[in-house]
């Protein structure tokens, strides 16, 4: 994670103060190139329609993957909450106990004198 952010700081500090004089030659569009035949398709029609069908199946896995998930946190959740509610209600019953017995040994000592 601090790879990230010190790859990221360099990216920003490179965006915010670099100069014309510092940047890479990749920094700077070709306009030298000569473009391919701009009226030939990039992909043929066969292929188009396997992206689609390839984007239909990425589609509905992600869906699943992401019901999935919300479920599984929702049951995290709620077993979560069912343990707090639990350990709260028995540390609740102890104290409740404990002050009981308190009273009750008081009671005696004060009998006995």
């Amino acid at each position: 994670m601090l790879f990230l952010a010190d790859v990221f700081a360099s990216h920003l500090y490179c965006l915010l103060f670099a100069t014309e004089s510092t940047r890479s030659m990749s920094d700077h569009a070709s306009h030298d190139a000569v473009p391919a035949s701009q009226d030939a398709p990039l992909f043929s029609a066969v292929e188009v329609e396997q992206f689609s069908a390839d984007d239909v199946t990425a589609g509905g896995a992600i869906g699943k993957m992401l019901s999935a998930l919300f479920l599984y946190t929702i049951l995290a959740m709620g077993i979560a909450g069912w343990w707090t509610h639990t350990s709260i209600d028995a540390d609740n019953a102890y104290e409740a106990g404990a002050v009981q017995g308190e009273t009750a040994e008081h009671s005696a000592d004060k009998a006995g004198h």
